[in-house]
């Protein structure tokens, strides 16, 4: 679970990234870049550099939702092989269903609107732009749940009644709490 959730903010994390890597490079361009900036205009090598950031992330975004598949699928089913888990491997697979919504509906609709805007003006009116920010209001509060799913998870597992923690420490202050034996009353009943 914590490789999960933690591929998800690495990830998120370095989207914006590039987008910031981008912003630097344009603030200090390299001597061939503003050679081309020249040629082009500054506008338009923002616009072909943020065009092929946003491809970038969508390709990164793609490839972690397969990931997800498989890592969500592998915990349904190992939570699923413990008869004390079992219920709880219902997690897992809600989250990869999420996922699976991500990855074949909005995932797609994202790149397409992405791409039919990106060399729009930023402060030009753009009916995809607009769609493309609801778009990823939706993607971004799927994950958060797909997430709070996943810390709500690991919580029960490491927390809950049942984990191994648990049951050894009821053992060790049952062990405390139990009256001494005789060895001498022990032999004599025997």
């Amino acid at each position: 679970m914590g490789a999960w959730i933690g591929g998800s903010a690495l990830l998120i994390w370095g989207v914006y990234q590039n987008f910031n890597a981008l912003d630097e490079i344009l603030k200090n361009p390299p001597d061939r870049v503003q050679k081309d900036a020249a040629i082009l205009g500054s506008e338009r090598v923002r616009e072909l550099l943020r065009y092929t950031v946003g491809i970038e992330n969508a390709d990164a975004f793609s490839t972690w939702e397969e990931i997800q598949i498989g890592i969500g699928l592998l915990a349904a089913v190992l939570l699923f092989l413990e008869s004390s888990t079992r219920v709880l491997s219902s997690i897992p697979l809600a989250m990869t269903l999420l996922v699976l919504f991500l990855h074949f509906k909005i995932s797609p609709d994202l790149a397409w609107l992405h791409r039919q805007f990106a060399f729009t003006p930023w402060m030009a009116e753009s009916r995809q732009r607009d769609q493309f920010w609801k778009l990823h209001a939706i993607y971004e509060g799927i994950e958060f749940v797909k997430c709070l799913f996943g810390i709500v998870l690991t919580q029960i597992l490491f927390l809950g009644p049942n984990t191994r923690y648990r049951r050894k420490r009821r053992r060790r202050a049952a062990a405390e709490t139990a009256p001494e034996k005789d060895p001498k009353v022990e032999s004599r009943q025997a």
